[in-house]
C-alpha cells in the first residue's frame, strides 16, 4: 500500500515549496501537486523537477 499526499500551491511559494516537498516526501510515497490562480513560473519549475510529484494540476 502506497501513502499519497496532496499539496495545494499558489501565489510566489516558491521560497519555501523545496523545502515543504522535501518534508511531505518523508512521511509520504507519492506527492500529488494543485495549484490554482496565480502560479509563479519558478513554482512551476519546481513542481516539475521533483522527483517525489507523481502528478501535478497547476492552471
Amino acid at each position: 500500500m502506497k501513502i499519497v499526499g496532496a499539496m495545494q500551491v499558489g501565489g510566489y511559494s516558491e521560497w519555501i515549496l523545496p523545502k515543504s516537498l522535501r518534508n511531505l516526501a518523508s512521511v509520504v510515497d507519492e506527492i500529488v501537486v494543485v495549484g490554482r490562480g496565480r502560479v509563479s513560473d519558478q513554482t512551476v519549475k519546481i513542481v516539475s523537477d521533483s522527483p517525489q510529484v507523481l502528478e501535478a494540476d497547476i492552471v
